[in-house]
This record gives C-alpha cells, structure tokens and sequence, in this order.
C-alpha cells in the first residue's frame, strides 16, 4: 500500500469481482485487515481519520 496507486488495485488484483461488490466486500475487508493496520499502512486515510476524530472534540 506504499505505492502511489489506491489500495482498491491491490485488491482488485486479488479479488477479481471486487470492483463490482465494494460496498459488501470493502467494509469486511477493513474489519480483517483491521483500521491500525491500514492506518498505519495509508498516510492518507490516517490523517483524513484524525480530522474526522477531531470534529468529535470540537
């Protein structure tokens, strides 16, 4: 997940029907992988995480 392509090609390349079931596939995903993983893995999504966390303490 290091590369500058989004996470979904990964997945895509390993679960070919992907694209077509996101929305099932894509939070159950998440859930395996778990959110520190990811997090930890994707800068991005980390930091767009802790401006929604932050919202809350406003």
């Amino acid at each position: 997940m290091h590369s500058r392509q989004p996470p979904v090609n990964a997945s895509l390349l390993s679960y070919p029907d992907y694209g077509k079931t996101k929305s099932v596939f894509g939070p159950q995903l998440a859930e395996r992988i778990g959110l520190e993983v990811i997090r930890s893995r994707c800068p991005h999504f980390n930091t767009w995480l802790l401006r929604l966390e932050s919202l809350n303490h406003s």
